[in-house]
């Protein structure tokens, strides 16, 4: 189990240290096993592709990434499993030094003596992010019919005064 947890972790690296300083390109695919790290989030399959332009300088890099895809979410509305689009845009510093600072989204602060970036973390964060609040299908004609039966509706009934 252990090596499966690392082999998954390590698709989703980079191997950095052999890279020279300017611009390098990855393009990867995203799957189901990336959400198999993080079994708290809900979703329990996914499929799509990540896109990450690197600028690598002697002290940092600069990454910018595009994620793109489909994950499977539970409808908050009616309890069926549905295809969610995602898309999402951003950038991160990887800052290459023995210092450690505070994890924010922003930075990942990395030891020069690694190897590897690990950014299975950060690209699941991303995908998250960029996930509606409010988890339902596209159109409520798409969900479960007899769920919705269930539903109470909130909307006080008008009254004539």
């Amino acid at each position: 189990m252990q090596a499966q947890y690392m082999a998954t972790r390590d698709k989703y690296s980079i191997d950095y240290q052999g890279l020279s300083n300017g611009n390098h390109c990855f393009t990867f695919d995203f799957e189901s096993d990336l959400f198999a790290l993080f079994p708290e989030s809900g979703i329990e399959s996914g499929e799509g592709k990540i896109e990450i332009e690197l600028t690598k300088n002697s002290s940092f890099m600069e990454l910018f990434v595009k994620i793109s895809g489909k994950v499977e979410l539970e409808c908050d509305r009616c309890l069926d499993m549905y295809s969610q689009p995602v898309d999402f845009e951003g950038g991160v510093i990887v800052k290459l030094t023995d210092e450690q600072g505070d994890y924010d989204g922003d930075i990942i602060w990395l030891s020069p003596r690694e190897s590897k970036l690990d950014l299975s973390e950060w690209i699941y964060e991303s995908i998250i992010l960029g996930l509606p609040l409010q988890r339902v299908h596209l159109s409520r004609e798409d969900c479960n019919a007899d769920a919705l039966k269930y539903l109470v509706s909130t909307e006080p009934e008008s009254e004539d005064f």
